[in-house]
């Protein structure tokens, strides 16, 4: 007795290479060796995706690990490092807890003067480097 393993019927037929069911006329050993080779297919198929499920999801782990490293490195730039409490944003020394440095303005002020005053004095020298055949008894022209 031997089932179709296309069709499910059961029959008496003689166990050889070429025995046919007699309903679907499909050879039992053609079809046993087809359905072995689909699951085998099947199988392979199966693990090819697990193992690119595993791939994408350790991609996504390391893409997530760095966003994360980067949202860190971008915090520490605008913040400061938070292991080292508080950092001046000017200079980045930690722990300046001084929130306001008293006669800035008048430095600020001086240094804008004496600026003013340089650049004043180096347009007046070079007129004067250009004026300089007048000086010396020859009229400009």
């Amino acid at each position: 007795m031997q089932t179709c393993l296309k069709c499910g019927k059961e029959a008496d037929v003689a166990e050889s290479a070429t025995a046919e069911c007699p309903a679907c006329g499909a050879i039992y050993l053609k079809v046993a060796q087809a359905l072995a080779s689909k699951q085998q297919e099947r199988a392979a198929a199966a693990e090819k995706a697990q193992v690119q499920a595993q791939a994408n999801s350790a991609r996504e782990a390391q893409r997530a690990a760095y966003a994360e490293e980067g949202k860190r490195a971008e915090q520490v730039r605008r913040d400061g490092d938070p292991s080292r409490g508080l950092t001046c944003s000017a200079c980045g020394q930690a722990d300046a807890a001084v929130g306001r440095v008293k006669g800035t303005l008048g430095l600020e002020l001086g240094l804008w003067i004496s600026g003013l005053v340089l650049s004043l004095f180096v347009i007046g020298l070079l007129m004067s480097i250009g004026n300089s055949n007048a000086l010396f008894g020859q009229p400009a022209r």
